[in-house]
């Protein structure tokens, strides 16, 4: 049996479209249980395969939450879109968690408190 490449790439599309959906979805659980929750430094928590870490927004009453391990692009997932500052010592914790994909830390690395 022959497969065209134009069938197969739609099907690793498809198969990737579907592994972002499920790691938003996951992202989206987790905001809305951990809502009411005022973060610290920082939260890991984990659902199902994904570890996600939780921190607090700068200057807001809210969280963000970050998919450590992605898998499917876009390869770097936060919820809610706000902006954020860490300390170093956070970023170890983060990248000391296990499971960090170099994507995550990258960015994770341009939000450093620079104080």
């Amino acid at each position: 049996m022959l497969v065209s490449t134009p069938a197969i790439f739609l099907v690793l599309s498809y198969w990737s479209e579907l592994g972002s959906k499920a790691e938003y979805s996951s992202l989206q659980i987790i905001e809305e249980r951990e809502r009411g929750t005022k973060i610290n430094q920082v939260a890991f928590r984990h659902l199902g395969k994904y570890k996600i870490v939780g921190l607090r927004a700068s200057g807001q009453d809210r969280n963000v939450w970050i998919l450590l391990n992605v898998k499917h692009p876009p390869y770097y997932k936060q919820v809610p879109v706000l902006n954020f500052t860490i300390s170093k010592t956070v970023l170890d914790q983060i990248r000391n968690s296990g499971s960090v994909s170099d994507t995550v830390v990258a960015v994770l690395e341009t939000h450093l408190d620079k104080y």
